[in-house]
């Protein structure tokens, strides 16, 4: 019986390592390759670092130097210091918006 146990515990602890933790939370999962409207390509990593995902004025902006994004809910959080900004996250199909102040940008899963 104690065999079992440590059978059971092992098949558990594999389970949580192979699933991402945004299927886990039934949150839409922002991981991966994503493509701008403009073409070009954006990512955002497991470990919260990302690339071209940080928006002014419509336009892209990346000023240089580590860029990282926080997703929570409908939330995303883009953070490239001294520059941050906030944007409600909506999706559908392969697709995902980012809306902030006027700012509406769309990203397709590549």
């Amino acid at each position: 019986m104690n065999t079992m146990r440590r059978i059971g515990a092992i098949s558990l602890a594999s389970l949580a390592i192979a699933f991402p933790l945004s299927a886990c939370s039934g949150e839409p999962d922002v991981v991966g390759v994503w493509i701008a409207p403009n073409g070009a390509s954006a990512f955002v990593n497991q470990d919260g670092s990302c690339a071209g995902m940080y928006y002014n004025n419509n336009q892209p902006l990346d000023i240089g130097g580590r860029m990282t994004c926080a997703f929570s809910g409908s939330t995303l959080v883009v953070s490239q210091p001294p520059n941050q900004a906030t944007y409600n996250v909506s999706f559908s199909g392969d697709s995902m918006t980012l809306t902030a102040g006027g700012t509406d940008v769309t990203f397709t899963r590549g």
